[in-house]
């Protein structure tokens, strides 16, 4: 008979437990990454002390973590500066707020999550032609911090003013437009040329004395119409029209003035015709369709042709004050 045979020998082999890293080292691989500017990573190990080691260096580590979010943020910052990204403001606000919620007491972190709430919503209200009011907001953050942005709240200010200007010009408040080209000229910015040239013109126009009786106007102020003030038009086939209510029977020599003015790179460009009818084309020439999401302004008044332009347009003095000044958008 055989022997029966063993049964084969098992060894187990126990395999250790990989071990936790300790609170000292993932202190030292965090500021390791702060020092290295790595602020994600540098944020995960801060947290992951809070979270498992809430007692060890909590003082040191919140203020890491904290400093972190401000500097993560104001690199975006610096992107936004560099490169006019503004997809990388909205970036910013948001690691504020993180910060924020994270250290609510933080006052660098606070003062960050308002100035660029405030340019966020100067941007928002420019675009939307509410000009004077975007000035408010953008001065009042130049007020508390003047280079912010590295000088490109200065500049947007400054373009701010002259265009307000202009469209005070445009109204016959000459004074006020002299205000904010001055203001324009006090701000910390590399090339004031416009402003200047604009205040030694306003200063060189002699200020006419109003007259004694009061000027009389055959008509009254045309009423515009369409398209609605504030409208918004996009579109590769789009055309747009203005149109205004008649101010009466027209004499041959009569015609509506319309007008309407665009900025672009900082100053005013004007197109314009004389019509008989109360509804006019505006040519692509005024740039329309090449813009982006910009404002443009428009007004009619009438006036008698005495005389022609170099472009052999009539022109003649106004015989009703302008119109309301309107604005649509092309985006």
């Amino acid at each position: 008979v055989s022997p029966t045979p063993s049964p084969p020998q098992v060894r187990l082999t126990l395999t250790p437990e990989p071990s936790q890293p300790s609170p000292e080292e993932i202190w030292e691989e965090g500021e390791g990454y702060f020092n290295r500017q790595e602020w994600d990573k540098a944020i995960e190990k801060f947290y992951t002390l809070i979270l498992h080691y809430p007692d060890f260096k909590p003082q040191l580590v919140r203020e890491l973590l904290c400093s972190s979010f401000l500097y993560k943020g104001r690199e975006k910052l610096r992107l936004f500066s560099e490169r006019g990204q503004q997809a990388a403001l909205v970036e910013a606000l948001d690691i504020f707020e993180q910060g924020l919620r994270e250290c609510p007491e933080e006052p660098a972190l606070a003062q960050e999550e308002k100035f660029i709430s405030l340019y966020l919503q100067a941007l928002s209200l420019r675009s939307q032609g509410e000009l004077e009011e975007a000035i408010k907001v953008w001065e009042e953050i130049y007020s508390l911090a003047p280079d912010y942005l590295s000088g490109k709240l200065a500049e947007e200010l400054y373009q701010a003013y002259l265009e307000e200007g202009a469209l005070l010009e445009e109204r016959g408040a000459k004074e006020q437009a002299l205000r904010l080209y001055e203001k324009a000229l006090a701000l910390n910015v590399a090339d004031k040329s416009q402003a200047e040239a604009r205040r030694e013109a306003l200063l060189a126009t002699p200020t006419p004395r109003p007259p004694k009786t009061p000027l009389r106007y055959k008509y009254p102020a045309p009423k515009l119409l369409s398209p609605a003030d504030g409208a918004v038009f996009h579109g590769k086939y789009t055309e747009i029209y203005l149109e205004w209510e008649p101010v009466g029977e027209l004499a041959p020599d009569e015609f509506y003035n319309v007008t309407v003015m665009r900025f672009w790179q900082g100053k005013p460009y004007y197109w314009g015709d004389g019509v008989r009818e109360t509804r006019w084309k505006v040519p692509t020439l005024a740039g329309y369709k090449e813009a982006d999401r910009d404002t443009f302004y428009w007004w009619v008044v009438v006036k008698r042709a005495t005389t022609t332009t170099p472009e052999g347009k009539p022109d003649g003095p106004p015989i009703s004050p302008q119109s309301e000044t309107w604005k649509f958008f092309w985006y």
